[in-house]
């Protein structure tokens, strides 16, 4: 069963890209696949590594969440058989 990583904090610049790219890493060097996710709609710095083929996807509409897009990342995420690392920035937690 695949498990999900999803980093949260209310607050920016504390490090949650750092830690999404190092789990990430960590599962690629243990011979997964995990499933790399950026929702930042600030700063899409987990995005940025191309290694880790990481998927942007833009969850908020203005100042609120759209519901349709945060069922885009319910759809990507439900059916992974490989663990997921979500990199979800400030403005959207």
């Amino acid at each position: 069963m695949a498990k999900i990583h999803m980093l949260l904090q209310g607050k920016g610049g504390v490090g949650k890209s750092l830690i999404a790219c190092v789990l990430a890493q960590y599962k690629l060097a243990k011979g997964q696949k995990p499933l790399c996710i950026d929702t930042d709609p600030v700063n899409a710095t987990f995005f940025g590594f191309k290694a880790l083929k990481v998927k942007r996807l833009e969850l908020m509409d203005g100042e609120e969440i759209n519901p349709r897009n945060f069922d885009a990342l319910v759809e990507l995420v439900a059916p992974s058989k490989h663990d997921v690392v979500s990199d979800n920035g400030a403005s959207s937690f």
